[in-house]
C-alpha cells in the first residue's frame, strides 16, 4: 500500500520523502532558478553574484552638511534682509516665481 501512493506521488511530481515537489530538489542539486525552465525571461543570476558596492559607493560622497550637527548654515545680514523682503513679497503675490514654477516650467510638467 504504501509503494503505490509513493508511485502516486511520484506521477504527481511530489517527492515522497520530503513531500516537496522534484523542481525544488532539482534547482538544490544544480544550482539553478526554480523556474528556469518556465519562464522565458532572465534568470538575474549574474547580477545577483556580483559583489555587493552599496558601502563603497556611500564612501565616495562627503557627508550631508544638513545632517552634520557641528556644521550650521548661516546667511550673511544681507541675506537674511532679502529673503525677509522676499518672503513679504511672496507673501503679496508680487514676488518672484519659486524654482521651477515659472513661464515655461508649467510646460514640463503638464501643469
Amino acid at each position: 500500500m504504501e509503494d503505490e501512493a509513493k508511485i502516486r506521488a511520484l506521477e504527481k511530481g511530489i517527492i515522497p520523502a520530503t513531500g516537496e515537489p522534484v523542481e525544488v530538489l532539482r534547482a538544490q542539486v544544480f544550482h539553478e532558478s526554480r523556474f528556469s525552465g518556465a519562464s522565458p525571461g532572465r534568470s538575474g543570476v549574474p547580477v545577483l553574484k556580483k559583489q555587493y558596492r552599496g558601502p563603497l559607493l556611500l564612501s565616495w560622497y562627503p557627508e550631508r552638511l544638513e545632517k552634520n550637527p557641528y556644521c550650521e548654515i548661516k546667511l550673511s545680514e544681507k541675506q537674511e534682509r532679502w529673503w525677509r523682503k522676499l518672503q513679504v513679497w511672496r507673501a503679496q503675490g508680487r514676488g518672484p516665481p519659486r524654482k521651477g514654477s515659472g513661464k515655461r516650467g508649467g510646460k514640463k510638467s503638464g501643469k
